[in-house]
């Protein structure tokens, strides 16, 4: 049961309303080409996508384990970045093996084979299925997980290269699940590195409003129009059975079939009335 209704983190910018420079834009398709990056294959095809060199790259896994997307780290010196950039559900091969039944979570830093979640885990796909406590608020389980796993695993690397290149300002980036995943980490990054930055596209629903609030000015998302990833989650669906179910739907159909029935007498009239005048 969610505790709550999830909300996208945490700026929405819709690409055809988007009032700002053209500086904020070209950076914002900078970053796309990045995290489009993460969809390759291997390193080196993610490095010719997005014209880098191998010393840019930082550290990177593209293979895809349980609770853990595909990621890299890297380094841009023009732009004076290092960022991590995390990969969505590429296919539902992902999803279906890779985000399963009883599969190890994190409390607390510590990896345990967690079945009295009922389960843990049930399926990760950017619809949230449950929700749990996270820094005061309420986060996509899955997700949270999948962040612990990278704060546990990934995020000392990452703060270690941010701090041997002082000036520097650090990132994290993703696509839809990836995304999520982004924000919620950078969420549990703010109090080692106070102004990260996260930027996601087409986050999905995986936080609460609270922490939506709190961690605004750390999250910039990037959402196309009426993309229904970003807004379909168990509490929209809830909501739009709910509103369903209050709708008189025999008030409706009985107006419908009786404007359909005016229309067509209207229609034989008319067609009668021909008729009589050329007789």
């Amino acid at each position: 049961m969610l505790c709550g209704p999830l909300t996208w983190p945490c700026m929405l910018w819709r690409c055809q309303l988007v009032r700002t420079c053209t500086a904020s834009l070209q950076d914002l398709l900078w970053w796309h080409r990045l995290v489009d990056g993460s969809y390759e294959r291997c390193e080196a095809d993610m490095r010719a996508l997005c014209d880098m060199t191998a010393d840019d790259v930082l550290a990177s896994d593209f293979r895809v384990e349980i609770l853990r997307p595909a990621y890299y780290i890297a380094k841009d010196d023009k732009q004076k970045r290092v960022f991590l950039v995390i990969r969505g559900t590429r296919s539902f091969h992902d999803v279906r093996r890779r985000w399963g039944l009883g599969v190890p979570c994190y409390h607390g830093g510590h990896s345990c084979r967690c079945h009295s979640h009922a389960p843990c885990v049930q399926v990760l796909t950017d619809v949230a299925a449950a929700s749990e406590d996270m820094l005061g608020g309420q986060a996509h389980r899955g997700m949270a997980h999948a962040a612990r796993w990278f704060q546990e695993h990934v995020a000392g690397d990452l703060i270690d290269a941010h701090a041997k290149r002082p000036g520097y300002k650090l990132f994290v980036a993703g696509h839809s699940l990836g995304a999520g995943i982004a924000a919620l980490l950078a969420m549990m990054l703010q109090h080692r590195v106070p102004d990260i930055q996260a930027v996601c596209f087409a986050p999905p629903a995986c936080v609460s409003s609270d922490l939506c609030e709190r961690y605004a000015s750390h999250i910039t998302s990037v959402i196309l129009d009426k993309d229904i990833v970003p807004r379909f989650s168990l509490a929209a669906a809830r909501k739009l059975s709910a509103e369903l179910r209050g709708v008189d739907w025999k008030a409706l159909l009985k107006d419908e079939f009786n404007r359909d029935v005016a229309a067509l007498q209207k229609r034989i009239d008319a067609y009668a009335s021909s008729v009589e005048a050329v007789s």
